[in-house]
């Protein structure tokens, strides 16, 4: 093993993962949902079922610089998540 990983979509539209951040919560709090890609005001969030999700920025460009307000709200969807988990209540859109 060489440490990564790897996430697979069913279409390439997603491409690389990029100007965001992965987080693990523990699977078992993970609602199967129709779609695991949510969409926040300004904020993506690709969930999926074995506990990575990944947190990022969809307004900006690949590999460009986050501003520190699209930070703070990209914190603000991790912190309801952890949240979420330790209260140990069940992860999804209508939560966050």
């Amino acid at each position: 093993m060489d440490g990564k990983i790897s996430l697979q979509t069913r279409t390439s539209k997603y491409g690389k993962l990029s100007n965001g951040f992965l987080m693990k919560v523990d699977h078992n709090y993970i609602r199967r949902m129709k779609s695991h890609i949510l969409d926040f005001s300004h904020v993506g969030l690709i969930v999926g079922t074995n506990g990575y999700l990944w947190i990022y920025s969809p307004a900006s460009t690949p590999n460009s610089p986050i501003s520190l307000d699209q930070r703070i709200l990209m914190g603000t969807v991790r912190n309801a998540i952890a949240v979420l988990e330790k209260l140990q209540l069940p992860i999804y859109k209508e939560t966050i």
